[in-house]
Parts: structure tokens; sequence; C-alpha cells
């Protein structure tokens, strides 16, 4: 979603992830609610490095990979004729927010682990 402030254009990205927890390789029992939000805030900070990232890198390659000028032309047209020529220099500039919310919604067959006894 383009923010646009006079001459300062911005991004907001937002994302919303639904997931669950399918099995665990480890002795932390997962299934209890702490766990599971442990985990999520985990997700969470993954998510937005991993788009973060994606982002640094398409602004090096000045590739608007993402559309962020079609959306910034679909919010203001007259505004987009004025900077259409500056694009590339604009976007390896662009200031993108990025927020997640991501949900571990279940955890699949697990109730509780089973450690070895001894």
């Amino acid at each position: 979603k383009p923010v646009i402030k006079g001459d300062d254009i911005s991004i907001k990205v937002s994302i919303k992830v639904n997931s669950g927890l399918g099995g665990q390789g480890n002795n932390v029992n997962h299934a209890k609610s702490e766990e599971l939000k442990k985990l999520e805030k985990e997700l969470n900070a993954e998510i937005k490095d991993e788009i973060e990232s994606s982002i640094k890198a398409a602004k090096d390659m000045k590739a608007d990979i993402f559309g962020f000028a079609n959306a910034v032309y679909r919010k203001d047209p007259k505004k987009w004729k004025k900077i259409e020529g500056k694009w590339d220099d604009m976007f390896k500039e662009l200031k993108v927010e990025v927020n997640v919310e991501a949900k571990i919604l279940g955890t699949a067959k697990i109730k509780s682990i089973s450690l070895p006894k001894g």
C-alpha cells in the first residue's frame, strides 16, 4: 500500500500468515500455548527478515519485482506521471515498512512430547 505525502512516497507491506506445526525435533513441548506464542514471534521475525532481504536485493538490482510502481500509479496517477522518469532512482531509496502477523493455528497431532526414560 503506497503512502503519498507531498513529494514523499513510501510503501507499507502487510502480511498475514496462518500456519500449523506439523512436527518437532527437540524436547520442547510446543503444544503449550506459551511455546506457540514464542514460535509465532520467531516466525514473524523470520518472515519479516526474508521479505526485507528480498526488497533490499530488488533495490540493489533496480528491479521493482513487487510492483510498487504499479501500486503508486493506481493510488495517484497524476503523481505517477510526475515521477515516472525518476522511479528507478526513487525505488532504490524507497522506504518500505514491513508488518507481519503470523499465527500458528494448531499443532497437528502434537499434544505433548515423549522423552526417553533413563
